[in-house]
């Protein structure tokens, strides 16, 4: 954010969020989809509509992603507010994931 490279902002936190899903659903034993799309539909299944991860918060992944899009495939530059939004909802889907993986780990022993 602080060199003004707002696409690969909202890359970098897609893909933040992107591994905390495989993280959660590895732990979880699931196994991981081999699609981005398959990997949102298996999260908002195994973790988010279980009621492990808030649905606000499970709903980062998915508004990320599209923000990734537009920066990755799209001409256009992405605003910075947009950026900045998707870098804080990513620390705030890892914070979460994090803490609920502990939690899982923590229930196997």
């Amino acid at each position: 954010m602080d060199s003004n490279e707002y696409d690969s902002a909202c890359n970098r936190a897609y893909y933040a969020v992107f591994e905390a899903s495989h993280a959660a659903l590895a732990a979880l034993g699931v196994l991981e989809s081999k699609t981005h799309r398959g990997l949102n539909n298996q999260f908002h299944h195994h973790v988010v509509n279980t009621g492990l991860i808030d649905r606000h918060i499970g709903g980062f992944l998915s508004k990320i992603e599209d923000n990734r899009l537009l920066a990755d495939y799209v001409e256009d530059i992405i605003p910075e507010h947009k950026a900045r939004e998707a870098v804080d909802m990513a620390g705030e889907f890892v914070e979460a994931v994090e803490s609920k993986l502990a939690l899982i780990m923590a229930n196997r022993t």
